[in-house]
């Protein structure tokens, strides 16, 4: 199989510098026309008739696919004989090795994810699971997307372990929800802690008056009652709601004198396990 590639590559001792020049200048113009076609079907056709991540994924098969022909046609300027160097090689073992490679399997999740699109680019979305990652949407390709975290870092992840991910869209709706738990000490006044609650939430600028915000009993824990209270926002000012509501309900805690339980271990020499007490901080 060796002397048969070897067959088809061409004859070095009469090889000509002018065939490297031609070779490299049909490369670059193939770059620079790959280039200009995308860039001239995104604008013309996909940015009109598609949402921004397909044309962006659309965009860039324009352009590997272009770059890809004027490729073979600089290779067989040099004097190669593509399809006998493809017949020598064994097209259809290469073509196997290919498919069973961990590329095509992101391909076809990156396919799978185009088609339910649980995001596109721009969204802010939450990664669960072993990724454990959360950020902005940047760019979603065939083998990977790629996202920027909150500390301005970039994450590539592979569409196989995106598709097997549970991914959570924090930004597809226009308003989006603050949850607040906490715990308070069991003999506290619930009706006192629900009015301040509320109280909080209508003087808040940024909180939205329907939804009404809402308060819930989650339950009876062993240092105190665990409430939640839940609130409304725009996206845009949803940790600007989160801070500054949290921030005046801490306050007027402290001024109605209402205390959050504080739990520790008190350590018996003879015990077998820890005892847990309650305290009030």
């Amino acid at each position: 199989m060796i002397h048969n590639f070897l067959s088809y590559l061409p004859n070095f001792e009469k090889f000509d510098p002018k065939m490297l020049l031609t070779s490299l200048a049909i490369f670059v113009i193939g770059l620079m026309v790959a280039s200009l076609l995308s860039a001239f079907v995104f604008k013309v056709i996909f940015r009109n008739f598609l949402s921004p991540h397909h044309a962006m994924l659309l965009r860039k098969m324009v352009f590997y696919f272009t770059t890809l022909i004027f490729s073979f046609f600089a290779i067989d300027k040099l004097g190669f004989d593509l399809k006998g160097v493809a017949g020598a090689l064994g097209i259809g073992t290469l073509a196997f090795a290919w498919a069973a490679n961990t590329a095509v399997t992101n391909v076809a999740s990156g396919i799978f994810l185009l088609g339910e699109k649980p995001f596109e680019i721009g969204d802010y979305v939450r990664i669960e699971g072993p990724a454990g990652w959360d950020g902005q949407i940047l760019s979603i390709d065939l083998l990977s997307v790629k996202m920027r975290t909150r500390d301005n870092t970039l994450v590539r992840m592979p569409n196989e372990l995106l598709l097997k991910s549970e991914v959570r869209n924090l930004t597809r709706f226009p308003i989006r929800r603050v949850d607040i738990k906490f715990r308070v000490a069991f003999a506290e006044d619930l009706t006192q802690i629900k009015q301040i609650l509320f109280e909080s939430a209508q003087k808040n600028p940024l909180c939205l008056e329907s939804p009404i915000p809402e308060f819930f009993f989650v339950e009876f824990g062993e240092s105190g009652l665990l409430l939640q209270f839940s609130a409304w926002s725009k996206q845009s000012s949803f940790i600007a709601l989160q801070t500054s509501l949290q921030t005046d309900i801490q306050e007027k805690f402290k001024q109605a004198g209402i205390q959050l339980p504080m739990s520790y271990f008190l350590f018996q020499p003879n015990a077998k396990q820890p005892t847990l007490t309650n305290s009030k901080a």
